[in-house]
């Protein structure tokens, strides 16, 4: 059986993007843009807020086809983690987790939910989770359709640093468990430094890629100090104010 991760690369070129504003007038927010993720890679994305990031994670997805170039994602199954939980009110958590993967079977449910603290608020509603519960509850939705490509949209965002924290090592013992490739889209740069395997860095009107920065020390290894220079690195690249 094939572990998730185990596919091709992963290879975005989108030559420009543009969007229509509410004057009718076309405005390009993405160009040049290329690169591939080989199979297992966690990579991030940041850049300046209205750099495009969201629209490229949507790109990569599927879900925003109006650009030019070509994206190849050889995948069998996408996990998509939004910037908001996005569960169904009127649902427990394990009811809106069994939706969006019925093939999930209930051992692999039951690791998830240990995993990520969820074991005793399976049969809550989100009206009754906090929102760093609800975000995890999103996180075991997108891990139970066991995909083999994870995006993330900001998924730590709004939570306090604590809790964020937290939520960052359950997520990436998750991500190491599965081997998935994982594209995270963030404005903290500290986060990606400690998180990822490599940072591609957006900037510019309309944003270009500017840097694409490898991070060899593996991430148990990475000391606040070690963390705190690959953060200048990303800071060095940049056009504007990240």
């Amino acid at each position: 059986m094939r572990r998730a991760g185990e596919t091709a690369n992963i290879e975005v070129s989108i030559r420009k993007k543009a969007v229509r504003s509410a004057a009718g007038e076309r405005k390009e927010i993405l160009a040049d843009i290329a690169f591939a993720l080989a199979p297992g890679e966690v990579t991030a994305l940041v850049g300046p807020s209205g750099s495009g990031k969201t629209t490229l994670l949507k790109i990569v997805a599927g879900l925003d086809r109006d650009f030019e170039g070509a994206v190849r994602v050889p995948t069998r199954r996408l996990g998509f983690v939004f910037q908001e939980p996005r569960l169904l009110p009127w649902r427990s958590v394990e009811e809106n987790v069994r939706i969006a993967a019925p093939e999930a079977s209930d051992a692999e449910l039951d690791a998830i939910f240990e995993a990520l603290g969820l074991a005793h608020h399976r049969r809550h509603y989100p009206g009754e989770l906090s929102l760093g519960l609800a975000r995890r509850a999103a996180v075991a939705r997108a891990f139970a359709v066991r995909p083999d490509l994870l995006l993330l949209d900001e998924p730590f965002v709004s939570l306090d640093e604590t809790l964020a924290r937290q939520l960052q090592e359950e997520l990436i013992a998750l991500v190491e468990r599965s081997c998935v490739t994982s594209l995270l889209v963030t404005h903290d740069i500290l986060e990606a430094a400690r998180l990822v395997e490599r940072v591609i860095v957006l900037d510019g009107r309309p944003a270009r890629m500017v840097a694409d920065l490898p991070i060899e020390v593996p991430r148990a290894r990475r000391s606040a100090n070690f963390v705190s220079s690959i953060a200048e690195r990303i800071r060095a690249t940049r056009l504007t104010t990240l």
